[in-house]
C-alpha cells in the first residue's frame, strides 16, 4: 500500500507505505497496519492449491500437470509370399492442467473510498487469484489419433516397392482464463464491492469478481476448439539392395513424397462471467498446405575391386537427391549429397561427404480474418521488458506482437565433412573416427523474442517502436518502448566448424555376453553469424 502523492501514512515523518498483514480478512481498519509502518510484502504468493501458472507464485511448478493414456495397436499379414500389408493404429487423450491463475495488478482507493482507514488515496499493488473455480479449472485437452497402412511387395531380382500412408488428426480444446480487465476491476473497488486491503491467499474474491472482471475463453466453464490440424502422408519407394553394376554390387532407392496439411479456421471468443463479449470475436482462418517431393540414392563401388591396388580393399561412393516441389519459389529446391569412402588395408579408412539441407520457413498455418488493434499479425499482449539503451529501466505496459512475414526464405545449410577410421578385431574389436566438419548457412531461421529484439534493435529497428523523448529528459539519449515486434526472421550467414572423435570398443564374448564401451568428444573450433549482410560478423564462442 503506498501513499498515492508520496505523503506519510502514518502522521509527520512517518514512511509513505506500508503492507497487509498476513491472514488479514479486510475491512479491519487501522489496527490491521499497527505494526506495519514501513513493512513491505515481498514472499512468494502462496495460492490455495498445490500449482499456479505464475512465476511469483510459491506453488509455481516450472510447468504443467499432465496426465494422458494411449491405446496402440499393430497388424502385419502376408498375404502371398510376395505380396505383405500392415497397420498400426494410435490414441492419445492428454489433460493438461496450469493450476491456479495469479493476476497482479494496481487498484486506487480514494481518500473517502469504501475500506480506505487513511485520510488520503492510496494505491494497492496485490496478486489475486480464483479459490472458487478450483486448481483445475485451467484445463487442455488433446486428442489425438493416426493410422497407418503399408504394403510391401516384393518383385523378382531383390525388387521391392513399398506404399504406405499415415493419416493423423489431432483436436485440442481448452477451458480456462484469458486475464482480468483492469477497468472493470478498479470499477468493483470503487463501488465498494472489492476490498483489496485483505490477504488474498487467505480470502478470495467475491462473485462480483468472477462474473465482472475475469475474462474467460469462450464462455465460463466452456470448453472451446483451439485447434484442428489434420495431416495426410503417403510415399512410395523402390529399392534394391543388390543390383548388379559394372563396378560391382550396389543399392538403389528411389521414389516420391506427397503430404497435405490442414488447420481448420476457429472464433475467438472472450467473455466476462455474465456473458458479455470482453473484446470483439476474432475469426482466425485455416490453412491447407501441401507439398510434393521427388528422391533418389545410389550406393555403389566406384571402381571394380579388380582395378584395385592390393593396399585398397574398396572405394564406395554415395550419391542421394531430394527435390522439393511447392507452388512458389521460395519452398521449391534441390537438395543433393554427395559421400566417398576408401578401405585401406589394415583397418584404415578415410571417408568425406558434402550434404545440402533445406528447411522450410514455419508455416504460418492460420490468420486472423479481423485484424486487432495492435502491431503484428499475432495476439498482442502486454509485457514487462528491461530496456538496455535505457540502462537500469525496467517498465511495464509494452505491447508485443507477432509480426506474420511473408517473405521469409528458405533456410540453406551446406556442410563439408572428412574424417580417418580405424577398425580392428574380431573377438576384441575397436574402432577409432576423427572427423572434421564444416557448416555454413544462409538464410537461417531464428525466432526473435522480446528480449532479442530489444538486443538486436540496431539490426531491426522497425521491429522495436518507442515513444518520443521526454521534454527536458537528459538522462536517456531514446525514449520508452511501446510496442515490439517479435517472430521469425532469416539471418545473413552463419559459419560453425568442429572436430568429432569416437572411440568404441566391443567384447563380444564377455562371460556369454557382449560388452560395449564408447566415447564421444566434440570440439567447435569456430562459430561466427552475421545478422544482416551489411552486419560485422560476431565470433560467438570468443
Amino acid at each position: 500500500v503506498n501513499s498515492s502523492d508520496g505523503s506519510p501514512l502514518f502522521g509527520p515523518g512517518s514512511p509513505s507505505f506500508t503492507s497487509v498483514a498476513p491472514g488479514t480478512t479486510g475491512n479491519a481498519g487501522m489496527s490491521a497496519f499497527t505494526d506495519r509502518q514501513g513493512v513491505r510484502s515481498v514472499a512468494l504468493f502462496d495460492t490455495p492449491g498445490g500449482l499456479a501458472s505464475s512465476s511469483e507464485s510459491l506453488d509455481y511448478g516450472y510447468g504443467r500437470r499432465q496426465r494422458g493414456v494411449n491405446y496402440v495397436g499393430s497388424a502385419v499379414y502376408d498375404i502371398t509370399p510376395w505380396l505383405q500389408v500392415g497397420g498400426d493404429g494410435i490414441y492419445n487423450r492428454s489433460v493438461i492442467n496450469r493450476g491456479y491463475s495469479v493476476f497482479t495488478g494496481d487498484v486506487t482507493l480514494g481518500a473517502g473510498a469504501a475500506f480506505n482507514p487513511f485520510d488520503q488515496a492510496v494505491t494497492v499493488s496485490l496478486n489475486e487469484t480464483t479459490p472458487l473455480l478450483g486448481e483445475r479449472f485451467n484445463e487442455g485437452r488433446i486428442d489425438f489419433y493416426a493410422a497407418v497402412v503399408g504394403l510391401l511387395v516384393k518383385l523378382p531380382s531383390d525388387w521391392r516397392v513399398s506404399i504406405d500412408s499415415q493419416y493423423g488428426h489431432s483436436l485440442t480444446h481448452y477451458r480456462g482464463l484469458a486475464g482480468v480487465d483492469p477497468e472493470k476491476w478498479q470499477k468493483l473497488v470503487n463501488e465498494g464491492v472489492y476490498d483489496p486491503l485483505r490477504d488474498t491467499q487467505v480470502s478470495g474474491p467475491p462473485h462480483e469478481f468472477y462474473d465482472q472482471a475475469l475474462i474467460y475463453y469462450g464462455s465460463k466453464g466452456a470448453f472451446v476448439t483451439l485447434g484442428d490440424y489434420q495431416t495426410l502422408d503417403t510415399a512410395v519407394r523402390v529399392t534394391n539392395q543388390s543390383v548388379p553394376l559394372p563396378t560391382g554390387s550396389g543399392a538403389v532407392n528411389f521414389g516420391g513424397d506427397y503430404r497435405v496439411n490442414r488447420l481448420g479456421g476457429y472464433t475467438d471468443e472472450r467473455r466476462y462471467g455474465n456473458g458479455e463479449y470482453a473484446q470483439d470475436p476474432v475469426r482466425w482462418r485455416g490453412r491447407i498446405i501441401e507439398r510434393v517431393s521427388l528422391f533418389g540414392e545410389l550406393q555403389a563401388p566406384l571402381l571394380p575391386a579388380k582395378w584395385l591396388p592390393r593396399w585398397i580393399h574398396e572405394i564406395e561412393t554415395d550419391l542421394a537427391a531430394r527435390y522439393v516441389a511447392a507452388a512458389t519459389a521460395q519452398e521449391t529446391n534441390v537438395a543433393p549429397t554427395a559421400a566417398l569412402k576408401v578401405d585401406f588395408a589394415h583397418g584404415f579408412s578415410l571417408r568425406g561427404s558434402v550434404a545440402t539441407a533445406n528447411r522450410f520457413p514455419p508455416p504460418f498455418m492460420s490468420s486472423k480474418g479481423a485484424t486487432a488493434a495492435g502491431p503484428g499479425g499475432g495476439d498482442v499482449t502486454s509485457i514487462r521488458i528491461e530496456d538496455p539503451r535505457r540502462p537500469f529501466e525496467a517498465y511495464d505496459g509494452v505491447l508485443a506482437s507477432t509480426a506474420i512475414n511473408p517473405n521469409l526464405r528458405i533456410e540453406a545449410n551446406i556442410t563439408r565433412a572428412a574424417g580417418l577410421v580405424y577398425e580392428t578385431g574380431k573377438v576384441h574389436r575397436l574402432r577409432v573416427a576423427v572427423d572434421f566438419s564444416d557448416t555454413r548457412k544462409s538464410g537461417e531461421q531464428i525466432t526473435l523474442t522480446p528480449d532479442s529484439v530489444l538486443k538486436l534493435e540496431s539490426s531491426f529497428p522497425d521491429r522495436v517502436i518507442r515513444a518520443p523523448l521526454a521534454p527536458g529528459d537528459t538522462t536517456h539519449v531514446v525514449g520508452r518502448v511501446t510496442s515490439l515486434l517479435t517472430g521469425p526472421v532469416n539471418l545473413a550467414w552463419r559459419q560453425s566448424q568442429n572436430w568429432t572423435t569416437s572411440l568404441d570398443y566391443a567384447w563380444t564374448e564377455c562371460f556369454g555376453g557382449r560388452l560395449d564401451l564408447y566415447g564421444r568428444w566434440s570440439y567447435f573450433s569456430h562459430y561466427a553469424v552475421k545478422v544482416l549482410p551489411d552486419d560485422p560478423i560476431v565470433d560467438e564462442l570468443n
